[in-house]
């Protein structure tokens, strides 16, 4: 069965650690849990990570600063990292620890030629961390970010197309309903962290997270129920009844059947 919960329950279980100032420590985990999903699926495209092209689309807040610290763990195992900063500003340690390593940063949130080179940048990658909007955002992609995706999406797949993981949520995914807004770069894996979110589990979101990876941060015994259930195959059949040798036809249960037909076609 897997168990989830939404964004706002993972935020507020998250406040009394940012409070003690545990913030920087959390976002390191998150982004090395990132890393180590990238760096698999880099190794299962091209062998190995170095001299891979990554390119981290690095949103303004958080999410932004975990796909950052994230590129900068894979510029350090010899990729060529390239972050694409899509609004006014960097997350700034993020952005320091990736140029220290050796990462460029492309200033894309005016627009205009950085877009289009950007656009070719995510084309050719090997790999694509969508780092842009995290589970506190409020509807889609816009701006720059919004034109980005759809320049690349109205050239997708390309020619050995890249790997795409999507940093918590894929961006333009309600963590919380699965709504979708806008365009979306579908994920191919969607590494989540503390505890997976509704999101991803809920239509039409679901459809757009590819597999979705858990990396604990140690905040998981401040959680409350979760938000939603969803039982899995080996589920079900754990819970359907097994008849016995005593068994009959009164003691076997009902089966319902919900249908409709041309003839019956039920009423609004």
């Amino acid at each position: 069965m897997i168990a989830a919960w939404t964004g706002a329950q993972v935020r507020a279980a998250e406040t009394p650690f940012l409070e003690r100032g545990e913030g920087p420590a959390l976002m390191r985990r998150a982004a090395h849990g990132l890393a180590l999903v990238g760096a698999q699926r880099l190794r299962g495209r091209r062998g190995r990570v170095a001299g891979a092209r990554v390119v981290v689309l690095a949103g303004t807040g958080n999410n932004g600063g975990d796909g950052l610290w994230a590129g900068a763990e894979l510029a350090g195992r010899g990729a060529s990292v390239l972050a694409v900063a899509l609004g006014d500003r960097l997350h700034p340690e993020g952005g320091a620890a990736l140029e220290a390593a050796g990462g460029r940063v492309l200033r894309a949130g005016d627009g205009g030629p950085a877009l289009e080179e950007a656009a070719e940048q995510v084309l050719r990658a090997d790999l694509v961390l969508d780092a842009v909007l995290g589970t506190g955002a409020r509807g889609g992609l816009r701006g720059p970010a919004a034109e980005l995706v759809r320049a690349v999406l109205d050239r997708w797949p390309p020619e050995g197309a890249p790997a795409v993981v999507a940093c918590d949520v894929p961006s333009g995914v309600s963590a919380d309903t699965g709504a979708v807004a806008g365009p979306v770069l579908a994920a191919d894996v969607t590494v989540t962290f503390g505890r997976a979110k509704a999101g991803l589990f809920l239509p039409p979101g679901d459809r757009w997270c590819g597999e979705v990876r858990t990396v604990p941060l140690g905040i998981e015994h401040a959680l409350p129920a979760p938000a939603l259930r969803r039982l899995e195959p080996d589920d079900v059949a754990e819970l359907w009844p097994r008849p016995g040798a005593a068994s009959h036809k009164y003691s076997r249960g009902v089966v319902g059947v919900v249908a409709g037909s041309p003839t019956y076609p039920g009423r609004r």
